[in-house]
């Protein structure tokens, strides 16, 4: 076999001309790091330049304006607003939407993230936001495959801040089989490194692909190795390759990756010592002594009041590996204290007063099939208003189901649900219910806005009070009930 820096060597420069072959321009917006300083964070650094560079020394073919994968998730071109502000999708096509409805108004959006697919025609995004009075909002935006979001935005009183765009996916792992022995190694990307005179290098995780024991001591020859970080050196002004063995439990990462301090020492020309000790450090330095606790959430006392019940567990201060096993030992009292809490998990208050259920069919079929959406809303009357009553206030109503889920919780009428439109469209609904049951939900209990990414669910449709034919005159009659028990269905004359 040939010596084994060799072979790290040519395993690194296959994966870097296949990753630049499938990624094309998108190669660049991959994560990178600086060698000469910690990477602000959300600092997007200059890779093209130095990229090129690197390909054309290794050899590697890089068409840098071929198509390559893109991150799904849109960034914001302006994310606060100093007036209060409607939020914007804009897609590929150039048409703008309206992303919330409504008179809502907003001052930040704070993030965008990837929530699911959306069938197999697109995904959901899920914005999250802040309203001009402080509350926390999130929705969800469909980004079809055919014109997809390209940006979420404040349209009105634009005062600066912007997000980024996600970034590309990963590149898959990358499977180097040496000519001479046949050994096969993995090797995966990690991102690329910029050094001070603008020089690109690939970092890359490097193991056996067969399953191997790990090999103690650090990294030794042939087809038995501990997995590698290995810094493929940028080319001629890179400073050469650099590769360590990755720690065993691998460090969490911070505001950087766990290997990005050990490289940047490596690469600035530090002595190999130097990166020994760091690593003889960080299995070595004393972790410091601490305990645990969990809080019971459920116990009450003889009074049906809740207790603040407590148990801690403590660990002693140890080096590395000690530290975690003193860890373990800790957390295994605690959860044997967890099995005798109450069981099973707290329930939501029981409502109280008499139980009236809405049921709603829409004026059209569904639009994934030939019959008709049906829908009821159930809550506890707390105004003593008698069916009648009830029955009126609903009788002429209206509203438009759709995908988003608004919940009102934690209310002496019950928990509500309703599938609409939009988050202001349920919340209307809602506030309808609580106007004839003497409920203000805005006063009293919790707003909770969710919705669903399985296409079949959150059809959009026009609702109304469901009306029903009975009796020997064959009249119709509203289907809203106000009752205690289940014998027969009220009769309530939808006229």
């Amino acid at each position: 076999m040939d010596s084994f820096q060799s072979v790290l060597g040519d395993a690194a420069g296959g994966a870097l001309c296949n990753v630049l072959a499938a990624y094309g321009s998108t190669a660049p917006l991959l994560t990178a790091i600086s060698l000469i300083e910690p990477t602000p964070v959300g600092e997007a650094l200059a890779v093209s330049a130095g990229l090129a560079g690197f390909a054309a020394t290794v050899g590697c073919t890089w068409d840098v304006n071929g198509n390559g994968p893109t991150s799904e998730v849109p960034g914001s071109s302006c994310a606060t607003s100093s007036t209060g502000s409607r939020i914007f999708s804009k897609e590929t096509d150039g048409n703008t939407f309206d992303a919330v409805g409504g008179a809502q108004r907003f001052s930040e959006i704070t993030g965008i993230t990837h929530a699911g697919p959306y069938g197999s025609d697109g995904i959901l995004l899920q914005v999250s936001a802040i309203e001009t009075g402080g509350a926390l909002f999130s929705f969800n935006l469909i980004s079809y495959f055919a014109n997809p979001v390209v940006d979420v935005y404040l349209i009105d009183g634009c005062s600066g801040g912007s997000l980024p765009p996600g970034l590309p996916p990963d590149p898959p792992t990358y499977t180097h089989t040496d000519p001479t022995s046949g050994c096969e190694i993995n090797v995966d990307f990690q991102g690329w490194a910029v050094g001070p005179a603008g020089e690109v290098g690939g970092v890359w995780l490097m193991e056996p692909a067969a399953p191997q024991t790990r090999a103690s001591g650090g990294v030794i020859g042939g087809c038995n190795f501990a997995p590698t970080i290995y810094y493929d050196g940028g080319g001629g002004g890179g400073g050469g390759p650099v590769n360590f063995p990755v720690p065993d439990p691998v460090p969490p990462d911070g505001s950087e990756p766990w290997w990005a301090p050990l490289l940047r020492a490596a690469a600035a020309g530090v002595a190999a010592a130097v990166v020994n000790k760091a690593l003889e450090e960080l299995f070595e330095r004393p972790y410091p002594a601490g305990s645990y606790s969990i809080h019971g959430v459920c116990e009450r006392d003889e009074h049906g009041y809740l207790m603040p019940v407590k148990r801690s567990s403590t660990y002693l201060e140890a080096p590395g590996i000690d530290a975690v096993l003193t860890r373990l030992d800790a957390l295994a009292d605690l959860f044997q204290y967890h099995k005798e809490l109450r069981q099973p998990i707290c329930r939501h208050p029981r409502g109280s007063g008499e139980l009236v259920t809405v049921n709603f069919v829409s004026d059209a079929p569904s639009p994934q099939g030939s019959r008709p959406l049906r829908k009821f809303l159930r809550y506890r009357d707390q105004s003593g208003t008698d069916l009648v009553g009830h029955g009126a206030h609903w009788r002429d109503f209206s509203w438009q189901a759709g995908p988003v889920i608004v919940s009102h919780e934690n209310g002496p009428w019950g928990q509500l649900k309703v599938w609409a439109l939009d988050a202001d469209e349920g919340k209307r609904v809602i506030r309808h219910a609580g106007a004839v049951a003497g409920v203000n939900p805005d006063a009293i209990g919790d707003w909770v806005i969710t919705g669903s990414s399985d296409p079949r669910y959150g059809q959009t449709g026009t609702m109304r009070v469901e009306r029903r034919v009975a009796g020997e005159l064959r009249q119709q009659y509203l289907r809203v009930t106000k009752r205690s028990d289940p014998n027969g269905m009220p009769l309530l004359p939808a006229a």
